[in-house]
């Protein structure tokens, strides 16, 4: 597992060194695609709206991005960096869209349950209901991150050959492995941003200021976005049953 997560650290390093206009497209379209649905979600005074309109525009986002994170798995799973230009209204762009989409779609309607506990409960406060409603969200959320891991780095490797089923089957036996690999390699991460939350002054995060907290985190997202994405092409490369480089 150490040598997992080294090794994907080294990816990402040279990802980066390689690929770095790529991962910057990909990280503006999330921070703007955040700050487009939050101040959207300001408006419509209603925690439920906001969580709607928030998954909304996040798959209008993964849409753009679509085509820049096919040439980047390309390059971590084939070791061969290719133009992101070649994969603008392909096929494979289109799938890697579909399935993140609907992993999007699914993880963030996830998202109404403490939405509607919080709305029911109309106290304006976090409650045992909507406490309990979030952490469910949050568990199944993460389950379905964890089977799913060698989905999209196999749509975009393998096109129509990488499936939901042979995804779920790949990652079968391999739960706790994947879950805890996943973990120890975005602790660093975990605890700078927990760093960053403590030390933002409150007023910062409230509305019109708070709209521009996703461009404060910047840098931490750029960080996560690429150790995850290269830890997900390690595993895809060590569980896929297709035809992943080794």
């Amino acid at each position: 597992m150490i040598d997992l997560i080294k090794s994907s650290y080294g990816d990402a390093f040279r990802l980066v060194r390689t690929m770095l206009p790529a991962v910057v497209y990909v990280i503006l379209i999330g921070t703007i695609a955040g700050m487009v649905g939050q101040a959207l979600g300001e408006t419509t005074q209603s925690p439920l709206g906001e969580t709607f309109l928030t998954i909304m525009v996040s798959l209008a986002g993964a849409y753009f991005a679509a085509p820049f994170n096919v040439a980047l798995m390309q390059a971590l799973v084939g070791r061969e960096t290719v133009p992101t230009r070649r994969f603008v209204g392909t096929e494979h762009a289109r799938l890697y869209f579909a399935w993140a989409g609907m992993i999007a779609l699914a993880i963030g309607m996830l998202d109404v349950l403490p939405a509607l506990a919080f709305a029911a409960e109309n106290t304006g406060r976090i409650m045992p209901g909507s406490f309990a409603a979030s952490l469910v969200a949050m568990i199944i959320q993460f389950i379905i991150s964890v089977r799913l891991v060698t989905l999209l780095p196999g749509v975009a490797m393998e096109g129509r050959a990488m499936t939901l089923k042979r995804a779920l089957g790949e990652t079968s036996g391999h739960f706790w492995f994947i879950a805890f690999a996943s973990f120890l390699t975005i602790l660093p991460l975990i605890f700078i941003l927990g760093l960053l939350i403590v030390m933002v002054p409150p007023s910062l995060v409230q509305a019109p200021v708070g709209l521009f907290m996703p461009v404060l985190t910047m840098p931490v997202t750029f960080v996560f976005f690429v150790i995850y994405l290269a830890l997900s092409a390690r595993l895809y490369r060590r569980f896929s049953t297709g035809t992943a480089p080794t």
